[in-house]
């Protein structure tokens, strides 16, 4: 069955237009957008008897709650519309935004929640209840799930940052040491840093994969996680590395050939 689907949203927010968009194709839902965006407006002579006309043909009324939209007219219009026609109303909190205030209009209507993940806009679209606090949690989750992979995309980034540290200070002992008249090489037998720290790249970003597929709160974001997870491997390999190589110039800097 192809549902007829008209999302209500702030042109403000595009982009958590585009979010449900994708969200409903990512779960293969059969079905026919009646909405505007901002980026292709109606341009008719009667655009509140088109948008009218939109409601009235669709199945299912989803609209994205997004700060401020208890004071744009035109949603509350579509509301009452969908409320006129007897459509069902499925309210979608964005991430970062859950238990924002609902618009009367959209709480008296006895809609079905969402939080901002596919499945959960899947089973609201087939009028599955899942209920205004486990919409919530959803939400929560989703933003938790950000914070992960931020906190996980960070710390590779900070393990890189050493590396150029660590690179920055290792040339300096090597320029010092060849100003003494030292010739400086290391065991060419060992594998080179930028190798070592691919296969650790590799390693680390498909144990990270691995976790967060098995841990199931984090399957959503296991290619963001695998990312983080392989830049942390591999900068810190290299880190090791390095730092190994700077404690083995270390007493040599100590030497002064001028005695």
């Amino acid at each position: 069955m192809s549902l007829s689907i008209f999302i209500s949203h702030s042109f403000d927010h595009a982009d958590k237009l585009l979010g449900v968009m994708n969200f409903i194709r990512k779960r293969g839902i059969k079905h026919v957008n009646h909405s505007i965006p901002a980026w292709d407006r109606y341009n008719g002579p009667d655009i509140q008897a088109e948008i009218e006309s939109r409601v009235r043909q669709s199945d299912r009324i989803v609209v994205i709650l997004t700060k401020g939209i208890h004071k744009s007219p035109w949603i509350e219009a579509e509301v009452k519309w969908a409320r006129k026609y007897g459509k069902p109303i499925i309210a979608v909190w964005p991430y970062g935004e859950a238990g924002e205030a609902i618009p009367r209009v959209v709480a008296d209507s006895d809609p079905y929640f969402s939080g901002w993940r596919a499945t959960s806009l899947e089973k609201a679209l087939k009028l599955k209840e899942v209920g205004g606090y486990r919409a919530l949690d959803l939400a929560e989750d989703v933003d938790r799930e950000l914070l992960i992979a931020r906190v996980v995309q960070g710390a590779g980034i900070a393990s890189l940052l050493l590396v150029a540290a660590d690179l920055a200070n290792l040339k300096r002992m090597k320029d010092q040491l060849r100003a003494k008249g030292y010739q400086v090489s290391f065991n060419k037998n060992q594998l080179p840093p930028l190798l070592k720290g691919l296969i650790w790249a590799g390693i680390g970003g498909l144990a990270v994969y691995l976790i967060a597929e098995l841990w199931g709160t984090t399957r959503g974001i296991s290619r963001q996680l695998a990312i983080g997870g392989g830049l942390l491997g591999g900068g810190v390999a290299v880190h090791k590395h390095l730092k190994a190589e700077i404690r083995a110039l270390g007493p040599l800097m100590q030497i002064d050939l001028s005695a």
